[in-house]
């Protein structure tokens, strides 16, 4: 979408990122927020904590305002997420995904900024863990066990 001074021109698209996708486009907004870290996570085990890093950065042509993380139910986020982020600029965030049942799971995060909500995929399958005899599981560095064991 483009905007000049009072006009509007609808055939005008607005500039999207291959890492994100801009699902709100009713006022203009060139801000551009990439995604550099991944959230798929393959193959994990149930109950077992997965931590990413990622970093969000602003490679769009306008400063994003009020920006607010949002996170699906299993999913919590460490770090501090600025209010503005000025062309350029970049914040990271450590977010955790502990799954509750075995599955398949895809859905997105979703980063919020004044105008615009910019979505990035996520991505795991959930199963048991198998560990089978011989094998040694350590837990929290202090136990182990050799034998049959299902997690």
């Amino acid at each position: 979408m483009k905007w000049l001074i009072n006009e509007y021109d609808p055939t005008v698209q607005p500039v999207l990122n291959r890492s994100s996708r801009i699902i709100d486009k009713s006022m203009p907004n060139n801000g551009v927020l990439s995604l550099t870290g991944s959230l798929a996570f393959g193959s994990i085990i149930l109950g077992v904590v997965q931590s990413v890093w990622l970093e969000f950065t602003n490679t769009g042509t306008k400063q994003l305002k009020d920006i607010q993380l949002v996170l699906p139910e299993e999913f919590v986020s460490y770090g501090t997420v600025p209010s503005v982020l000025n062309v350029g600029d970049n914040f990271f965030v450590r977010v955790e995904y502990t799954p509750t049942l075995v599955g398949s799971y895809s859905g997105n995060i979703q980063v919020k900024s004044w105008k615009a909500v910019f979505e990035f995929p996520y991505s795991a399958t959930v199963g048991y863990g198998n560990f089978t005899h011989n094998d040694t599981v350590s837990y929290n560095g202090q136990q182990t066990y050799d034998g049959e064991l299902n997690v």
